[in-house]
């Protein structure tokens, strides 16, 4: 017998709540052309996979991101962060405030995604 103690999170296992109307537009559009190696996503199972999107997402990383310096001190190049207001995975003020402390990452918000 198999018993889920937690409801699963995952677009693998057929959940489209945690995706905002603008996602489940792309998601279907991406669907019909299937992506070289898609089949690899889950081959080591579902719950595996599952398990490393709550490794990275929730588990103690090797670094502080508050910590990491400017890849393009010269400006030969440029980091940015782009946001649908509507993302339901990564709340849009915690990339605000990563933004905000670390002034060489261009921030933009999208309010209609």
């Amino acid at each position: 017998m198999t018993q889920k103690w937690f409801p699963s999170l995952s677009i693998l296992a057929g959940n489209t709540a945690i995706f905002c109307p603008k996602d489940l537009e792309m998601l279907q559009k991406l669907s019909k052309t299937p992506s070289i190696g898609q089949e690899k996503i889950t081959q080591q199972g579902e719950q595996e996979s599952l398990f490393r999107n709550i490794l990275a997402g929730y588990g103690k990383w090797e670094f502080d991101p508050m910590d990491l310096n400017n890849p393009f001190p010269d400006n030969e190049g440029s980091v940015h962060i782009w946001q649908g207001y509507e993302d339901k995975i990564i709340p849009y003020k915690l990339n605000r405030y990563i933004a905000e402390k670390l002034p060489w990452i261009r921030y933009q918000l999208s309010r209609n995604s």
